[in-house]
């Protein structure tokens, strides 16, 4: 759980920006660009309208030309998928080096929350709800690259970055390596869950308002895993004094449409 290099500040530039590059065709870079000439086109128009035909138009080469290095859509799809982990791993490991933590989340008892794992947690949320489909692709809620087929990356990226985050916090300090990596992989389900409820629309609130909300759970969700219930700083969503003066409707306002009514 050391420190990254200083080779992932030089490449975050170019990573995070990997899918909006202009194309530059030439011999030797033709299947990198493809790649983001697919993924820059599933972010625009989706899953249905991502064909190797459409990529090859987009990057300018002949329609023939995708098929030498990859052999279908389900191909370029894991190549998309996989560049998509490299890059929500940057983001993750940036989030946990910001400077500006949110302001929302405390740091009673010396938990480190501020600028790192609240961070780290947010920047995975916010990756989540600005790529949707390719979220999707990457945790396989799709049959794009296969029936029932996950990818190594799903399980060991958004924990590992995690898991580094909490184990430089000052109570991270004082766990071990096996107590740092349940808690992460517990705080991963939780904004995998929070993620995919968002990214399916099943978090109701008004227009726009469900990546706030969303990167607000999470915040809330890890203040309380790590800080215990009751934690959150009064005047802050979801404080106990925000919570009393509001009664249930923030409650009902967060949960899942098919469960309404139900109780």
């Amino acid at each position: 759980m050391n420190g990254h290099s200083s080779d992932d500040d030089s490449a975050r530039g170019e990573q995070l920006e990997w899918r909006h590059a202009r194309p530059h065709y030439h011999h030797g870079n033709l299947p990198a660009t493809l790649v983001s000439a697919a993924a820059a086109l599933l972010d625009e128009r989706g899953l249905e309208a991502l064909t190797l035909r459409e990529v090859a138009a987009r990057v300018g080469v002949s329609h023939a030309a995708p098929y030498r290095h990859f052999r279908d859509k389900s191909a370029i799809l894991e190549a998309v998928a996989r560049q998509g982990f490299r890059e929500l791993a940057l983001q993750m490991r940036h989030g946990g080096r910001s400077s500006r933590p949110p302001p929302e989340i405390s740091d009673d008892e010396g938990s480190g929350l501020r600028g790192g794992p609240g961070a780290v947690a947010q920047a995975y949320l916010h990756f989540a709800t600005s790529h949707p489909d390719l979220y999707r692709i990457m945790f396989g809620m799709s049959d794009e690259l296969g029936s029932g087929r996950i990818l190594p990356e799903a399980t060991s990226v958004a924990p590992q970055e995690l898991a580094t985050a909490l184990a430089l916090t000052p109570r991270g300090e004082r766990l071990g390596r096996v107590e740092i990596v349940r808690i992460a992989t517990v705080l991963w389900a939780q904004l995998h869950g929070l993620a995919t409820l968002a990214i399916n629309g099943q978090l109701e609130g008004p227009p726009g308002a469900a990546v706030a909300e969303i990167e607000q759970l999470g915040r809330d969700g890890l203040q309380w895993l790590l800080c215990g219930l009751g934690t959150a700083p009064a005047g802050a969503p979801g404080s106990r004094s925000q919570a009393a003066a509001r009664g249930p409707e923030r409650f009902d306002r967060v949960l899942p449409r098919r469960q309404r009514g139900t109780g």
